[in-house]
């Protein structure tokens, strides 16, 4: 969370794992703040506990890391809510 947005990360690596779209978890989960003013009520923290890795296309349309029209990868971070 507090990495540099400038920071490269080695993303290509994803993309050679022997299977799809891998689910990486987080040993420890990550607390995420909300905007204020929103209209969440949550009873905990809001904590990020793993990415899910997936491909996009040339349209952004989402697709698996395997595709073959895969041009890009997407990180999508999955919270636990309470």
């Amino acid at each position: 969370m507090e990495t540099d947005t400038k920071t490269a990360v080695p993303c290509e690596i994803f993309s050679r794992l022997p299977h799809p779209h891998p689910f990486v978890a987080f040993p420890t989960p990550l607390p995420a703040s909300i905007a204020k003013g929103g209209h969440l009520i949550i009873s905990e923290p809001l904590m990020i506990v793993g990415m899910l890795i997936a491909g996009a296309n040339e349209y952004e349309q989402i697709c698996s890391t395997a595709d073959p029209q895969a041009r890009r990868l997407n990180i999508a971070l999955a919270p636990r809510v309470r």
